[in-house]
């Protein structure tokens, strides 16, 4: 990576300097992501004692709660925002500068009015909510303080919809780093504002407002730079186009199902073994995750850049590069992700009794074993499915987590109440929502990249889809 980024940046009209700039942007792309990472785990680990002992355990846990819905709503944009950016990759790899104002401005149209009608929702329909009975709170006093915040917190969500946007057009041309650099440098503001709060003893709905629109400000900032330094991305003069609209929700359709299918599939665990066996049974599975969750965080801000590379390569037929990138992946997938599992398999237990200072948390070998099967399979299978996002073939990826998922679901339910037993169910999760997916994706790759492997992939989606896997 530092060999790249002090590297000469390639020529983009020879097939070698494409080649080199493409590594080159996705290396920068990716230090800008691991940076920003760190900011983030540092900022959230130094804002959580400031406002616990500011606020008090009432006003945090309102605080939490709201930003845990808001979470939750982070689907709502209907995949547009995917939908703009591989359209636009499209738009790279066929050198067009004249439809990417037209898509951007439409899809800013479309998810301004989601925002408009978000904001309204929030002024004029949430003081009829009683929101009191939903949070319910200890002290009373701290009752008036749920609607202004939900206010606050709901209005500043609905502006990152739209804002949130110049990471997926940076990221579509390569230039990832850019949108993401404005949002971190607004998380490193958002803390310093929200510890003047703490100072000055300001109002719950003021931090909580604060600490989320700082990286939305910034990143509007960002934007007048890059529109600047990029003029054929403005989008005016806009003109609304329904088929665009209709392009992009057709392709955002099919990102929400994703999105929705693999956090199922992350989520369904913990969910059934809480139903199934007990609440208790969950927790050992919940932090074992959050522990090996590490080695993905960093693993994919590694790989952070490359799988938009990959779709404008794709989009210029240059398979032959998309074929050594998918290796290259796999190696550094090897070693920053799955090389850490494996430590962690060995040291994991030990660690998690250390951390949290309780035998009920630290995990079996056999459920410690099942949950490091199911990282390592997720983190390759991302690689696959990353890859084929941006080279457009949404559709497939998720109806395959989709069917996957509700197998994954339902069939661990089953397994659940018939074993009860933790590691039967993470197994299933693995094997149904991690391997079959992630061999089903590197197929369909081969079969892309490499001509000679497409009749086996055919045959497994017509097996898959007939049930006759004697035909194999």
């Amino acid at each position: 990576m530092i060999k790249l980024l002090l590297t000469k940046p390639g020529d983009p009209l020879s097939e070698s300097g494409r080649s080199m700039l493409r590594y080159q942007r996705a290396a920068l792309t990716s230090f800008v992501m691991m940076a920003g990472r760190v900011v983030n785990i540092l900022t959230g680990l130094l804002t959580v004692p400031i406002t616990l002992n500011y606020l008090g355990e009432d006003l945090f846990g309102i605080w939490m709660v709201i930003t845990g819905i808001v979470e939750f709503l982070s689907f709502s944009d209907f995949g547009i925002g995917i939908g703009l950016r591989n359209t636009l990759i499209e738009c790279v790899g066929k050198d067009d500068t004249e439809n990417p104002k037209k898509l951007i401005g439409n899809a800013l149209f479309f998810l301004l009015t989601i925002a408009f009608f978000i904001i309204l929702i929030a002024i004029f329909a949430f003081p009829f909510v009683p929101w009191e009975q939903f949070i319910k709170c200890k002290n009373p006093d701290s009752v008036p303080q749920i609607l202004p915040t939900m206010q606050s917190v709901f209005c500043m969500f609905a502006l990152g919809l739209p804002v949130a946007q110049l990471i997926n057009i940076s990221s579509a041309y390569q230039r990832g780093y850019w949108g993401y650099l404005c949002y971190f440098l607004g998380r490193v503001i958002g803390f310093f504002f929200v510890i003047w709060c703490v100072f000055t003893e300001q109002p719950l709905w003021l931090l909580a407002g604060g600490y989320l629109g700082f990286p939305h400000f910034t990143t509007l900032v960002g934007w007048g730079i890059y529109f600047k330094l990029v003029p054929f991305l403005r989008p005016w003069p806009f003109k609304a186009d329904k088929q665009i609209i209709h392009r992009l929700f057709g392709i955002g359709f099919f990102v929400l199902l994703y999105h929705v299918s693999y956090a199922m599939i992350r989520a369904s665990a913990v969910i059934i073994i809480a139903n199934t066996i007990n609440a208790a049974s969950a927790v050992p599975y919940a932090i074992t995750q959050k522990l090996l969750g590490v080695a993905g965080i960093l693993t994919m801000s590694v790989l952070a850049g490359l799988s938009v590379a990959i779709g404008e390569a794709w989009h210029r037929k240059d398979t032959e590069w998309i074929k050594k990138t998918i290796r290259r992946s796999e190696r550094i997938t090897f070693f920053f992700g799955l090389l850490p599992l494996v430590v962690l398999m060995i040291v994991g237990r030990p660690l998690i009794l250390f951390w949290t200072s309780s035998s009920e948390s630290v995990p079996s070998f056999s459920l410690l074993l099942m949950c490091v099967l199911l990282s390592g399979g997720g983190m390759v299978g991302s690689i696959y499915s990353n890859g084929l996002m941006a080279m457009n073939f949404v559709r497939l990826v998720a109806l395959t987590r989709c069917f996957f998922g509700i197998i994954v679901f339902f069939g661990g339910y089953y397994l659940g109440q018939l074993s009860q037993s933790p590691e039967i169910i993470t197994f299933l999760q693995f094997f149904a929502g991690a391997l079959i997916p992630a061999i089903i994706f590197r197929l369909k790759l081969n079969g892309l990249i490499e001509p000679v492997a497409k009749p086996i992939f055919n045959q497994i989606i017509h097996s898959l889809k007939y049930g006759t896997i004697k035909k194999l």
